[in-house]
């Protein structure tokens, strides 16, 4: 019920309470990208023909 209410624009957030905590959850999901990257930088592929 909740969900098809926030779906339909019912409801309304007035507080900024949730921006603390999106940017707290976004922080994990930067540095694993980055880790990702720093990770497939440095070891090379098995995927990837000899010489490249």
């Amino acid at each position: 019920m909740g969900a098809v209410q926030v779906a339909l624009g019912a409801t309304t957030c007035t507080s900024l309470g949730w921006l603390p905590v999106s940017r707290v959850a976004a922080l994990p999901l930067v540095a694993g990208a980055v880790f990702g990257m720093g990770v497939a930088r440095a070891v090379p592929s098995g995927l990837a023909p000899p010489g490249q």
